[in-house]
This record gives structure tokens, sequence and C-alpha cells, in this order.
């Protein structure tokens, strides 16, 4: 009987003992119950103007436990709900980097380049875009590839291709944009070049000089301006230019 008032007694306490924070964490539910007792009772002291009940509210010890639990379970509940997402996110993104992949990874650049501008080209129009930016990793492949193909080409050879490239299509992603890049690359290269060997730059610059001045004397001036604007003679000109040793066709270098 004893034994019996004995366990009666310890469960009597452990009920009427105040729960703290680690009792509210393991269980959430009578965390918002405990929650919402306590704003009713703060809301009905309030109404009252009862400041002593108010501040005993305020500082109960179950309270305080209960909100703190509540507020630590909603921050885990957050974080639960942006990692669901991100590997949602990720999955979706595997399955269309996959998709855009085996649909334009395989095309020649030519061919990329034309279906990149069709209205029903699969991957994104805006920067935030997932499939913008792994059609942006196939697009910086392909021009490449491209710049490469062109490049193999002579800068004399490419001066006559122009229309090859620009005719048709001059958008942002075409053949004629790489072909421009690719021909000031090559004109920067040359004029380099022939400005750092001087032996080289007095050879076609003199040759030029020739030419310019002999169609000057025979008054025909709009074939000597055409050769003097031309190549090489345009890009020897420049040369000396940077080198500060002539800035027109007027005299031989020596």
């Amino acid at each position: 009987m004893k034994y019996i008032l004995f366990s009666l007694a310890v469960v009597f306490l452990i009920g009427c003992s105040p729960k703290d924070e680690a009792y509210y964490t393991a269980h959430i539910d009578d965390a918002k119950n405990k929650i919402a007792s306590c704003e009713d009772k703060a809301e009905e002291a309030f109404k009252e103007a009862d400041k002593e009940a108010l501040e005993k509210i305020m500082g109960d010890e179950e309270c305080r436990a209960a909100t703190s639990a509540n507020r630590y379970f909603e921050q885990e509940q957050t974080k639960l709900k942006r990692k669901l997402a991100e590997e949602k996110r990720q999955s979706e993104s595997q399955v269309l980097r996959e998709e855009i992949l085996n649909k334009y990874q395989g095309l020649s650049w030519q061919e990329f380049f034309v279906a990149y501008n069709a209205p029903d080209f699969r991957g994104g129009r805006h920067a935030l875009d997932e499939g913008y930016r792994i059609q942006n990793e196939i697009l910086k492949t392909k021009q490449v590839e491209a710049k490469k193909d062109i490049g193999s080409n002579e800068y004399d050879v490419l001066l006559k291709q122009k229309n090859k490239y620009c005719e048709k299509d001059r958008r942002r992603v075409s053949a004629c944009v790489v072909y421009e890049e690719v021909m000031n690359l090559k004109k920067s290269n040359i004029i380099e070049n022939l400005a750092a060997n001087y032996d080289e730059l007095k050879k076609v610059f003199n040759e030029c000089h020739k030419l310019v001045t002999s169609l000057g004397k025979a008054r025909k001036f709009s074939e000597s301006n055409n050769v003097a604007r031309s190549y090489p003679c345009d890009l020897a000109l420049k040369a000396a230019s940077k080198r500060r040793i002539a800035h027109n066709y007027n005299s031989p270098l020596g």
C-alpha cells in the first residue's frame, strides 16, 4: 500500500513539475498549446490593464521554454524545407542538363548556331534560368570550335570570305560575330608582328609606298586610296604609326 502511494506521489510530482525547453522540444504540440494559452492570458491581462499579471506571464518559465522550443522547431523546419527545395532544384537541373546536352551537344557549331536562334530552342532566355546557364556552357564550347575552324584560314583568305559568314546572319550568336572576332584578333597580331619586326615592316611599307605614290602620280587617286586602305598596306601603315615612324605613304621608310 505504501509502495502504491509512493508511486502515485511520484507521478503527481512529475506531472506537476514545470516543463522545460527539452520537454517542449520533444513535444512540440504541447509547446504550441502552451504558447496559445500564454498568449490568451497575456491578452486578457493587457485588456484588464493588469500589469502584475502581464509581467508574471511574460516571466513564466514554461511560457518562455515553450516559445524557445517552438522557435527552434520552426528554424529546423525552415532549414528542412530549404534542403528539400535545393535537392528538388538539383534533381530538376540534372534532368534539364541531360535533356539539353543530349539534344545539342553533338551538333556542329554551325548547326548549333542555327538551333540557338530558332524560336523553339530548348534552353532559357533569362540569365536566372537554369536552362540559360546550361545552354551557355554549350554555346561557349561551340564558339571555341567556330573560332578554331574559321581561324585556321589566313587573314588574306578570310578577307575574301566575309559574305560567306556575314551576308545572311549578323545576330549575336552567328558565324559573322565569330568571323569578326577572329579577323580583329588576326589583324591585331599582324600589326604587332610588323611593328616588332622593322625589316619586314620596311619591306611591306615601301612596296605599298611605291604603289600608292605611282597611282597618285598617274592621277588615279581613287585606286591609290583603295590600295592604302586595303591589306596589307592598311596594316603596314598602322604598324608604322604604332612605331611612330610614319602616318601616311608620302615617304618610304629608310
